[in-house]
Formats: C-alpha cells, sequence, structure tokens
C-alpha cells in the first residue's frame, strides 16, 4: 500500500512540473532574441535584413530596411557586428560613414548599408548579424533600446564585389564639335539683407504633441524684428515694444537664414526674403516656422 502511495505521489509530481514547464516555455520563448528570421519587429518599427554579400576582397555588405508604421521618430542600429560561419565576430559600420539616427518618417521606407572590411579569407557566409537598435522621438528623448539579431539572411544574387570598380567599356571619344553660340549672360544674384526687418511668425508643431502654452502661443505668432546686431526682438500681441534677449539670435550666409529662439534652430532659404519663408525644426524636423515679412 505504501508502495502505491509512493508512486500516486510521483506521478503527481511529474504532473505538476509538466504543467509548469508548459506554462513557463511561451514566457521564455519571448524573451530569447530573434534567431530564425531576417525580420525584427522593435515597437513600432519593422526592420529586415535583406541580403549580404561577402565579396572576394575579403569586404562584406548587408542591406536593411527600416520602417516606422504610425510616427515620425529617429532611429538608429548601433555596434552592429557580423557573425561569419565560424562564429567569429566583426565590427560593422554604416557605407555612408554616418553614426547618428536618422529622422524616418511614418509608414516611409529607409534603407541603410552595413559594411566590414579586411575579413579573413576563412570568412564565406555571413550567419547572423547583430546590434542594439535605438529609438528617440523628434525631442530627442530615447524611446527604445533592445538587442536584435538578424538571421537566416539571404546572399546577394548578383555577386558582383562590393566595392568593385565599373567594368571599362570600349568607347569611342567623339571631340566635341564648337558652335558659335552666344555665351549666356552672366547672372548674380545677392540676397538682400535682413537687418532691421520686421516679420510675424507662426510654428506649428507637425506630429502629434501634447500642448502646453508655449505651443499654444507661437501657433498664433509673435512680431518679430531683427535688430542690426544679431538680436531677434519678439512681442506676442502687436508690431512695437519688441523685447530683445541674446538667447534669440538671427544670422544671414548669402540665401541661408538662420533664427534662434529659445534654442530651437530654423534655417531658412531667402532666395525670394520678401515671404513667406517655411522652415522646420532642427534636428528632428517635429516643429513648422513660417515667417511673413511685414
Amino acid at each position: 500500500m505504501k508502495r502505491s502511495y509512493r508512486l500516486i505521489i510521483l506521478s503527481f509530481t511529474v504532473l505538476l512540473l509538466g504543467c509548469q514547464n508548459t506554462a513557463i516555455a511561451p514566457q521564455l520563448q519571448n524573451l530569447l532574441p530573434n534567431l530564425e528570421r531576417n525580420v525584427v519587429r522593435v515597437d513600432d518599427f519593422i526592420m529586415k535584413m535583406n541580403w549580404c554579400l561577402v565579396s572576394q576582397n575579403r569586404t562584406a555588405e548587408c542591406e536593411v530596411e527600416i520602417t516606422s508604421l504610425y510616427q515620425d521618430k529617429k532611429a538608429a542600429i548601433i555596434y552592429p557586428k557580423l557573425q561569419d560561419d565560424k562564429g567569429k565576430e566583426f565590427r560593422m559600420k554604416r557605407k555612408n560613414g554616418s553614426v547618428s539616427g536618422q529622422v524616418m518618417v511614418a509608414k516611409e521606407l529607409y534603407t541603410q548599408y552595413l559594411v566590414v572590411e579586411n575579413l579573413p579569407t576563412y570568412t564565406k557566409r555571413v550567419r547572423s548579424v547583430v546590434g542594439i537598435f535605438v529609438a528617440w522621438d523628434l525631442r530627442g528623448h530615447k524611446i527604445a533600446e533592445k538587442p536584435i539579431v538578424f538571421s537566416n539572411i539571404p546572399v546577394k544574387l548578383n555577386h558582383e564585389r562590393v566595392h568593385a570598380k565599373p567594368t571599362p567599356t570600349n568607347t569611342k571619344h567623339v571631340k566635341p564639335v564648337l558652335t558659335n553660340a552666344k555665351p549666356m549672360p552672366k547672372t548674380t544674384h545677392q540676397t538682400g539683407s535682413l537687418n532691421n526687418s520686421y516679420w510675424h511668425g507662426k510654428i506649428n508643431p507637425v506630429v502629434e504633441i501634447e500642448e502646453n502654452g508655449g505651443i499654444r502661443l507661437w501657433k498664433n505668432g509673435a512680431y518679430l524684428h531683427f535688430r542690426d546686431d544679431g538680436i531677434a526682438g519678439f512681442n506676442w500681441s502687436e508690431a512695437k515694444n519688441y523685447s530683445y534677449h541674446n538667447f534669440n539670435i538671427w544670422s544671414q550666409n548669402g540665401d541661408s537664414f538662420t533664427l534662434t529662439m529659445s534654442g530651437a534652430i530654423y534655417t531658412f532659404n531667402i532666395e525670394n526674403n520678401e515671404g513667406p519663408l517655411i522652415a522646420y525644426l532642427q534636428p528632428g524636423g517635429a516643429f513648422k516656422m513660417m515667417l511673413t515679412r511685414r
């Protein structure tokens, strides 16, 4: 009887352990890195590693597409590393040399290229690409940071060398025929100075953002005076009695005009300086400013 009782207890214990493992397994699976696909999702971002190629000159290149599904944000894959078929890791970099995040408009597809040079001769294939995905809102606040893994990455079908020079072709050089065409008249363009000019400026958010008193004030606009010492004066209600502060400044360089109000920077093209002039907040473009000459 005792032996039967022990068998019953042992069977019940095994049953409980089996139920616990069944319940825990899906939770653990959600915490594991993505080791099965070349597509990764982090928050509202979808990333797809389209292909990788190891060329004969010991250089590897990979193409990744990134899309922000719902909102304009800034994102980057930092510290990317290539893992080859021998399990060795090699630090990668962006092909364009950029190291900062990229502003991504919602639902737009952005393509980046990751490269690594001077690979060992035994590296023939990219097993996976790992890195850390970081995202910020347009105000610069970090909203996501997560390790990511791309695996089962397709090999690029075009097996040309990544940095191969274009194939020379036999072309016949034809000497250009000179004609007696009249030369185009030289044109010069000198933008007028904005010294001591008067404007009305409005700033509106271009993304969904919680409004505060400052945003509501700029939606209605302010009267501005660009003093000749580089200080920008403002008045919220009327075109006189301007307030001048050293942190509100303006500068002009040819057809480029930069206005900084309380640290917010807007750069305008002023080929037609009669306005209206439009510029977006730098960096990020979360706000749009419109200036109208008065």
